[in-house]
This record gives C-alpha cells, sequence and structure tokens, in this order.
C-alpha cells in the first residue's frame, strides 16, 4: 500500500507529515494565525522575525538555561514544538532564548521550560 503524499500546505511550513495529519496540522496552525494577518509566507515570515525580536526584547539578551550572553550565538526557540503544536508557534509565552548548544542539546523532544 502507497503512502500518502504530504500535503502542500504542510510542506511549505516544513512539516512531513502523511496527508490526513498534514491536513489536519495545516488547518490547526492557519487557525493559530487568525490574529496575524493571514497566512502567505511572506506575511507570516515577516511577523515571525517581528515576534523573535519581541522575544528578545521582553527575555533579554542570554540563554534562559546556562546563562551565555549573544557571543554564545542566540537562538529564539519554541518550548512547545512548532510540528506538535501549529497553534502556538506565534505565541510569545512559546517562546524562550537558549544558545545554539543549549538548543541544539534540546531538540524537539523535549518542552522544557527554562525562562522563568
Amino acid at each position: 500500500m502507497a503512502k500518502a503524499a504530504p500535503s502542500t500546505s504542510a510542506c511549505r511550513f516544513g512539516l512531513r507529515l502523511n496527508a490526513r495529519k498534514a491536513n489536519e496540522v495545516g488547518d490547526r496552525f492557519c487557525k493559530g494565525l487568525m490574529g496575524f494577518g493571514g497566512t502567505s509566507r511572506k506575511n507570516f515570515k515577516r511577523k515571525e522575525r517581528k515576534l523573535r525580536y519581541l522575544a528578545l526584547k521582553t527575555y533579554g539578551n542570554k540563554c534562559a538555561c546556562c546563562g551565555a550572553g549573544p557571543e554564545a550565538q542566540l537562538h529564539v526557540d519554541h518550548i512547545k514544538p512548532k510540528s506538535r503544536y501549529p497553534e502556538l508557534a506565534m505565541s510569545l509565552h512559546n517562546l524562550q532564548i537558549l544558545c545554539k548548544a543549549c538548543n541544539e542539546g534540546k531538540s524537539n523532544w523535549d518542552e522544557t521550560k527554562w525562562r522563568e
């Protein structure tokens, strides 16, 4: 039995899922973006950059896990991964600042909220 191809709407957000799951995730993701001006790729990227800047400004310029500063190459991390919680992708409360090493070590399996 052949596998269903992922839906193109889910693929454009970097998700690899079967067709049914992709449609479900895509619907949840779009609902999560309703207050952010729609779901066009260009508009989404602009809103995402603004949100990342706001997270850095709000939560500080250091890693929430180890305390490293900007010299450690800081990342804005999703506490709950976008792939499993697309409705939280654009939520400031779902973001934390982590250095590259802590973020890569955390990956998508750990949902620890390191910031206070």
